[in-house]
């Protein structure tokens, strides 16, 4: 089973969790975090250090965020690479919907390769 983790500005990886929720149904593996309007960088870190702690670190990570190189996605890459993670997760920016939902559809399914294509082509 791989980790699946939202990450966002505003509440898109809430909405994008939502959406995920109701097409595949609830799973306890899908996370989602913001940094909403009036969060510190440091909260969202604080925050996002807590999620790493709900995840089994044996499992690959699919991390979706929505700019590359914003707050979200720089802070979750540095705690990933601090608690030794980096390695086992694949980032993919820009997220949308098809993408997100064939990750969570198609996740156990294939090897990291095969998802990893299979993520970008849908998005």
């Amino acid at each position: 089973m791989k980790n699946v983790i939202l990450i966002s500005h505003g509440t898109l990886a809430y909405g994008m969790h939502s959406i995920l929720d109701m097409f595949a149904g609830k799973k306890e593996e899908i996370k989602s975090l913001c940094l909403e309007d009036g969060m510190s960088t440091d909260e969202f870190k604080t925050k996002f250090i807590e999620l790493l702690t709900t995840l089994d670190k044996t499992q690959e990570i699919l991390l979706f965020t929505d700019i590359l190189g914003g707050s979200p996605f720089s802070t979750a890459v540095e705690l990933l690479s601090e608690k030794k993670l980096f390695e086992k997760t694949s980032i993919f920016n820009g997220m949308n919907a098809p993408m997100c939902l064939t990750a969570v559809l198609s996740k156990d399914s294939m090897n990291k390769q095969e998802l990893e294509k299979i993520i970008l082509d849908d998005g």
